[in-house]
């Protein structure tokens, strides 16, 4: 019963909901800088009047992705833990 209940709360969760979290804000601040350094070059390339619309549409589809991570693994988290929690309260 106990490793059922660390299974599903504790390995699970950091599997399907932390992990991929992590690795999603990470490679989305390691793209996020190189965006801004891109633009950067470019305005320093001739470019002054370049205004990066292509980067900031990159920039707010990466924030919606995180949001829509969290927004729907999160309720199922919560949804698997709370009978245990339930079961270890009416205990």
């Amino acid at each position: 019963m106990w490793l059922q209940v660390i299974y599903l709360n504790v390995f699970y969760t950091s599997i399907v909901l932390i992990l991929p979290l992590i690795l999603v804000l990470t490679l989305n601040v390691l793209l996020i800088r190189t965006l801004q350094e891109s633009k950067r070059r470019l305005r320093l390339n001739s470019l002054e009047h370049y205004e990066g619309r292509s980067e900031t549409n990159i920039t707010v589809v990466m924030v919606a992705i995180v949001i829509e991570l969290v927004l729907c693994h999160t309720p199922d988290r919560i949804l698997q833990v709370r009978p245990y929690l339930i079961r270890r309260r009416l205990s």
